[in-house]
């Protein structure tokens, strides 16, 4: 934050900060900003996109979605996880051959399918039963995978998170409120 108002950002309401999995103590290189009003918010991303606004960190900013709960009945229709945590090396096969063994499996939607992904970590298992993706996030509820998918011992070990998937709900946020929030990524960029 007092990186933030040093730059003259103002008004802020919340920073959300993704932690890294592989790297404690440091953040995922993204950030979620709401600020107070839609002209704070249009300040701030004028500020931010600025070159050189955070010294050699190069820093991509664009508006963000609120992330207004689904309602539940929204939810009790979910088939799908959500995955963080995944190893770049895993694709498409492999997860599929891990998740399958909680339900049949429609299909997988890995974070280089997807178009504006901020983590290369994430992953989509679509399920063709509820059922199926409710026992699959019961049973990684906890458990750590190794890089070989079995949950015994080795030398690697895979900290996986799984959560239902929010479903999708197309022009139902509320227009100031969507102008009033911010996403941006950071990339260190050494200057000679």
């Amino acid at each position: 934050m007092k990186l933030l108002k040093r730059i003259g950002v103002e008004n802020i309401n919340s920073v959300m900060l993704k932690a890294d999995p592989n790297k404690p103590g440091y953040n995922h290189g993204y950030a979620h900003l709401e600020l107070e009003t839609t002209t704070a918010a249009r300040v701030a991303y004028k500020k931010l996109s600025k070159k050189g606004a955070f010294g050699k960190w190069l820093i991509t900013v664009q508006w963000a979605t609120p992330s207004n709960g689904p309602d539940e009945k929204d939810m009790q229709k979910v088939k799908s996880v959500f995955v963080e945590g995944v190893p770049n090396s895993w694709g498409r096969d492999k997860m599929t051959e891990i998740f399958k063994k909680y339900g049949m499996v429609e299909h997988v939607v890995l974070s280089c399918d997807m178009h504006l992904a901020l983590s290369t970590d994430i992953a989509y298992i679509h399920y063709t039963t509820r059922e199926a993706a409710i026992l699959c996030v019961q049973s990684f509820d906890g458990q750590e995978l190794s890089e070989n998918d079995s949950k015994v011992s080795s030398h690697i070990f895979v900290n996986i998170k799984v959560s239902l998937a929010k479903p999708f709900r197309k022009g139902t946020q509320n227009k100031d409120q969507k102008l009033s929030m911010l996403s941006f990524t950071l990339k260190y960029v050494p200057h000679p």
